[in-house]
């Protein structure tokens, strides 16, 4: 089994969470409006956050930055959403940073639920 690093960001993000639901479903459509639908595989119920850090440090945007880069959304890693007691793993699909001061920076990343285990 596979070893995971933890995200090592211990701050939540600082200004948003956003959760989007994303069911995974095969469907067959017959004729005269009939159609079929069932859950596709056991694990069919995928969450993605969209994350934000709002002016944080360079030291810590710099090490979520590199955090996401070394993974190159390729490697899972452990993170708790917020309102969760439990890490769940997750990848980094991408993220976007922002210079907001002269030494302050905002980070916005999505995180894709995985189930690597």
């Amino acid at each position: 089994m596979p070893s995971f690093l933890t995200f090592p960001y211990a701050l939540g993000p600082t200004t948003s969470a956003a959760r989007t639901v994303q069911p995974r479903i095969l469907k067959t459509e017959f004729g005269d409006g009939y159609g079929q639908r069932v859950v596709d595989g056991i694990n069919a119920i995928r969450r993605i956050y969209n994350v934000s850090w709002e002016d944080i440090s360079r030291v810590d945007a710099n090490l979520i930055d590199d955090f996401f880069a070394a993974r190159s959304a390729a490697e899972a890693f452990y993170w708790t959403p917020p309102g969760a007691s439990t890490p769940l793993l997750w990848v980094c699909d991408n993220w976007t940073r922002t210079h907001t001061t002269v030494t302050l920076d905002s980070i916005q990343a999505t995180f894709t639920q995985v189930f690597d285990q």
